[in-house]
């Protein structure tokens, strides 16, 4: 759905990339709905590129594609290192059982 629009539109090389906003206006999609349909897409094999403005493009040449993956990477060690705090956390709770609420424990003056 989004690869066929942009293809349709000539929505490729990261200076053509069509702007979120013309997508959802023109698919009647919300923000969060195209970005799941860009997940799905992307997660079925199709190389669909993410401007740092706002958009979406198909790749004209391998440097964008290359770049879009170490934007990806960039993306996922930031998510991944999040998950470590929440993991720690969770370490914790389970060491300690889980009553109470964590981090909100009273301390004795």
């Amino acid at each position: 759905m989004i690869y066929e629009y942009l293809e349709s539109i000539h929505a490729v090389g990261e200076k053509q990339a069509a702007s979120t906003r013309s997508i959802m206006l023109s698919l009647n999609v919300g923000r969060r709905e195209l970005v799941k349909y860009v997940a799905s897409e992307r997660a079925a094999g199709r190389l669909i590129c993410s401007s740092n403005r706002g958009g979406y493009y198909l790749p004209a040449n391998n440097a964008e594609i290359i770049a879009q993956k170490k934007r990806l990477e960039k993306t996922f060690i930031s998510r991944a290192n999040a998950v470590r705090v929440f993991r720690h956390a969770c370490k914790d709770i389970e060491r300690k059982g889980a009553a109470g609420t964590y981090g909100t424990e009273k301390k004795e003056p």
